[in-house]
């Protein structure tokens, strides 16, 4: 793939998870390989794409809402990152109209964090 048209992709809005995958199996799909090259790429990108979705899963599933969501509980992704001078929009919102919830999320946070560490030791 040239940079330009990588370039392109990663500024596309559209592109998924699944426009990624796609991608990489045109471009062995459609590139200059001999049968015998193009079906080791196939085991390479299959083996890859693999091991890639399972490491987005443990790594990132831990942080989401609950199972059923598709969003990141920001207090959760804060208390398991190192500190940062910018805050999740949700946290600052909070903080100005209810700081009380935002304490309360943030201890649940840290006692989520404590027993996620202590479960993954």
């Amino acid at each position: 793939m040239s940079h330009e048209f990588y370039q392109i992709m990663v500024g596309a809005p559209t592109m998924s998870l699944y426009s990624w995958k796609q991608l990489a199996k045109w471009s062995i799909q459609y590139s200059c390989l001999e049968a015998k090259e193009k079906a080791k790429g196939w085991v390479i990108l299959d083996k890859s794409w693999k091991e890639f979705c399972e490491t987005v899963v443990r790594k990132y599933g831990p942080l989401m809402k609950n199972e059923s969501s598709d969003e990141i509980d920001p207090y959760r992704a804060e208390a398991l990152y190192q500190p940062r001078s910018r805050k999740h929009a949700t946290i600052e919102k909070a903080e100005r109209e209810q700081p009380d919830v935002v304490k309360a999320e943030r201890e649940k946070a840290r006692l989520w964090l404590e027993s996620f560490t202590n479960n993954a030791t």
